[in-house]
Formats: structure tokens, sequence, C-alpha cells
């Protein structure tokens, strides 16, 4: 839960959205260490599963994912969900994602915890 600030208050329930393992697990491994619940999916059509079936406070997404756009599904999780967003990527720049929070890899825990602060925050002012 957060505060109206985007401040954390208590655990959250993340969504990790992430077609490699390797970078799925680290991610997983920094907010579990900071007492986050932490789902894992795998593909857009996954993640869209999870998201219908629990409350989720904020979904962290690849950019570029096997089944589609990472950034249009972070979009849709926003508008319909009203849940904080974090759009990932390797590439230089995320296109078109001035409404987004964006982070690029490789990133450091205190930007990735960074970061969901931001989006939480975004999202409270969004609705």
């Amino acid at each position: 839960m957060a505060t109206g600030d985007g401040r954390r208050r208590g655990p959250l329930a993340l969504l990790i959205v992430e077609d490699e393992p390797r970078v799925a697990w680290v991610i997983q491994a920094i907010f579990e260490r900071s007492g986050h619940t932490v789902a894992v999916a795998t593909s857009i059509g996954e993640a869209g599963r999870q998201l219908a079936a629990g409350t989720i406070d904020a979904v962290i997404v690849d950019f570029i994912l096997p089944d589609g756009d990472g950034l249009a599904f972070a979009r849709s999780a926003r508008d319909g969900h009203g849940v904080g967003i974090i759009v990932m990527s390797g590439l230089a720049e995320v296109p078109d994602s001035d409404d987004v929070i964006s982070l690029f890899k490789p990133f450091t825990p205190d930007q990735l915890e960074h970061a969901l602060a931001q989006a939480l925050a975004q999202s409270r002012t969004s609705h």
C-alpha cells in the first residue's frame, strides 16, 4: 500500500512481466527483500490473467515481450486497474513513453525502488 505521495506504507503486491528468467529473478529478489509480495509472468497473456485474478499495486513490465508490446500492456493495466507501472528496456529509450515511468537495464536496486515510488505516485495522481 502507498501513501498519497507514492511512498510505501506496508508491503505491496507486485507483478513482474519479464521473459528473461534471470532478470525476473533479480527483480523479484530485490522486492521480496523489501517485504513485498511478487508474482512473475513471462508473457502478456499470463500477466493479464494474473492482473485480472488478484489485487496488484504495481506492474513492472519489459518493453519487448514474445507475445506483444509491454508498453501497450502497461498502459492498459494502468487505465483498467489503476496500478503503478514501470516499463523496463535494454534499449536506449522507450518510444512514446512520456506518460510512464521508464527504467533502463541494467539498473540498481535503488533505481528500481525509486522507479516504484514514482510509478505509485503517478498512479495516484492519474486516478
